[in-house]
């Protein structure tokens, strides 16, 4: 079984998916621990989010191989009683890039950052997709 990050960087790199359409946005990636220190899984990531022409990328602040995540405080989905820290860090990070998007490739990093979004009251400027909705929004 793979990813399906591996399986859509391997798609791009043999030139059987092809992203055209720009999107004019500014985006944070978070690497997930689930996926990076889990699984080793960080270059497919990278290779996609090098394919998707958007505005401009920013680098995550907590990148290979320190990757931080959901999966990193705890158990439940995830999380354990200190998750409300580490959504909150996680979100005031992507705030200090000016990012308007923080793409992920994890469900539990995407439902904890964009709790962390609406609790700061941020859904105006600031919402998190998963990997695949960029790829797809550029297609």
């Amino acid at each position: 079984m793979i990813h399906y990050t591996q399986f859509l960087a391997e798609a791009l790199a043999r030139g059987r998916l092809k992203l055209r359409k720009p999107l004019n946005q500014v985006a944070v990636y978070h690497d997930s621990c689930l996926l990076g220190r889990g699984n080793a899984i960080y270059e497919e990531p990278r290779q996609i989010l090098k394919a998707v022409p958007v505005f401009r990328w920013w680098k995550w602040i907590r990148i290979v191989p320190v990757a931080f995540a959901a999966e990193q405080v705890g158990d439940e989905c995830g999380w354990r009683k200190d998750r409300n820290t580490h959504q909150l860090d996680a979100h005031e990070q992507a705030m200090q890039t000016k990012a308007n998007y923080v793409g992920t490739a994890c469900p539990y990093c995407l439902t904890m950052i964009l709790d962390g979004i609406k609790e700061k009251g941020l859904g105006e400027s600031m919402s998190v997709m998963d990997l695949s909705e960029f790829v797809i929004g550029s297609l």
